[in-house]
């Protein structure tokens, strides 16, 4: 079957009808022109800083230390994000160590 579509495909292309050129029409440049542009005058205006009295700012004492309440509620959070992050990487060795059992046991 092969045969006959390259032996078609063959004759198509020797009798294949020539294409005609088209035709080139000249195309001449365009020259764009800018009308000149007005030229404005403006005439600069000095401003002068005004200043202007303000206030000193009211001081607001800062607490110096941190409270024994708070420093007690860090530590209880730390304590269980770490105690979170253990059991977490325990339950993923002990997944990785029984699918590797698995697969040895399946082959």
């Amino acid at each position: 079957m092969s045969m006959d579509e390259d032996a078609m495909f063959k004759a198509l292309l020797k009798n294949k009808p020539q294409q005609k050129a088209a035709p080139k029409i000249p195309v001449e440049p365009v020259k764009i022109v800018q009308a000149p542009r007005p030229v404005l005058e403006v005439e600069e205006q000095v401003v002068e800083p005004k200043l202007i009295p303000v206030a000193a700012p009211a001081v607001i004492p800062v607490q110096a230390s941190a409270s024994p309440e708070s420093m007690d509620k860090l530590t209880a959070s730390v304590n269980m994000v770490y105690g979170l992050m253990r059991t977490t990487v325990i339950v993923l060795v002990l997944m990785l160590v029984v699918g590797i059992a698995i697969l040895i046991k399946v082959q």
